[in-house]
């Protein structure tokens, strides 16, 4: 399996921060309605219709909303990825049910 590559889930804000910092990502929300979800992390130019937010208001949405995070830490060729997505945990039974806060995943 040499060109698996791993999908996380988390709900563990450490790792969550740790993996928007690596990237230099902008904590961010919408203004206004039309978002699946509440959050987002701005990682280009900074997107019209987006303000940003400080890492406390970011984690109290994040559970208000009960969302988790996947994302993937490297791409194929090993370089970081960019690679996310919010979604809400009860997408995520291994993690309502478990003591476990991230969960990995290999894909081929």
């Amino acid at each position: 399996m040499a060109n698996a590559l791993s999908l996380h889930v988390t709900i563990d804000h450490a790792v969550i921060r740790a993996w928007a910092e690596r990237r230099g990502a902008r904590l961010s929300m919408p203004v206004g309605e039309g978002r699946p979800w509440p959050l987002l992390f701005d990682l280009g130019p900074p997107d019209t219709g987006v303000r940003e937010v400080a890492w406390e208001r970011f984690f109290d949405e994040f559970e208000r909303a009960n969302l988790a995070f996947i994302y993937r830490d490297t791409g194929p060729n090993g370089a970081l990825d960019d690679l996310h997505e919010f979604i809400s945990r009860s997408a995520v039974p291994e993690l309502t049910v478990s003591t476990q806060s991230t969960i990995v995943e290999r894909i081929v």
